[in-house]
């Protein structure tokens, strides 16, 4: 299965009155070994000519600020029309910079040719009028794909399925009061590194936790819904009026039906 791992950053955390300001995706599929640098990448700035920030955010984005900053002076008129890559820019490599109202096609066009794989151009024009994509990120169905909806000009041109992949629902432990957040997804998997809140960064950092999880689901002898592989209980429940679970998990009560398997934090002797 194909999957985008989408992140987006912000001026805050309402869709309705703040602003994206950097979107990153990186495509995988399950079960893929290609070196992660070799994944297709996509990255865009987009350009406001006003924005309502939180205080936090002032600091969290210092160094995107100038790099916008920098955009907007050298090619302000570029960026008006179409949308602009800059290769020039050190380590800021087929990034787009470019207005809201123009980021949904740009975004279509790469996902078309990443996506979908190979197209004649006759399938590219009957294809890529709607496309429809599997999403992973850090809580994407609440986050990220409402403010990418509520962009200026956004027509529906990707559609999200409505499932979601949030490696998240994996790392749940039992004394959990809340879900965890991707640095300790990170910690909880064995994985290095700080999420520094950049976008195609979080992105692959998601996809780092999703193929560690892998690994584990690897190790099941049959399906993954009859074994867990944590301890080698049996995996209940139905999907419909109970969500699947180790039989030794604990079950947070406000679990959807449809969610992610739920897998006990006991270590198979």
């Amino acid at each position: 299965m194909k999957y985008i791992s989408l992140d987006i950053e912000t001026t805050g955390l309402d869709p309705k009155k703040n602003q994206i300001v950097e979107v990153g995706a990186v495509l995988d599929e399950i079960g893929s070994t290609t070196p992660i640098e070799e994944l297709p990448k996509f990255r865009a700035v987009l350009i406001h000519d006003e924005m309502v920030m939180e205080n936090y955010c002032a600091n969290l984005h210092r160094d995107l600020w100038v790099e916008m900053a920098v955009a907007v002076c050298q090619y302000e008129d570029t960026i008006d029309m179409v949308g602009f890559v800059d290769d020039m820019l050190p380590g800021k490599e087929h990034t787009y910079y470019c207005r809201p109202e123009v980021f949904e096609t740009l975004f279509h066009n790469w996902i078309g040719k990443n996506y979908l794989g190979p197209f004649s151009a006759e399938q590219m024009r009957n294809n890529l009028e709607t496309i429809k994509i599997n999403v992973a990120g850090k809580n994407p169905g609440t986050f990220d794909i409402p403010f990418l909806e509520a962009l200026p000009g956004w027509q529906g041109l990707v559609k999200f399925r409505r499932r979601v992949l949030d490696p998240a629902s994996h790392c749940i432990q039992p004394d959990d009061e809340h879900i965890p957040d991707l640095q300790e997804c990170l910690k909880r998997c064995g994985l290095e590194g700080t999420v520094n809140h950049t976008a195609v960064n979080d992105a692959i950092d998601v996809i780092r936790v999703i193929r560690q999880q892998r690994i584990g689901v690897s190790k099941i002898p049959t399906n993954r819904r009859e074994f867990c592989f944590n301890c080698g209980g049996s995996i209940v429940g139905d999907g419909y009026t109970q969500i699947f679970h180790c039989e030794n998990a604990d079950v947070p009560l406000d679990s959807e039906p449809d969610g992610a398997v739920i897998l006990c934090d006991k270590n198979k002797e």
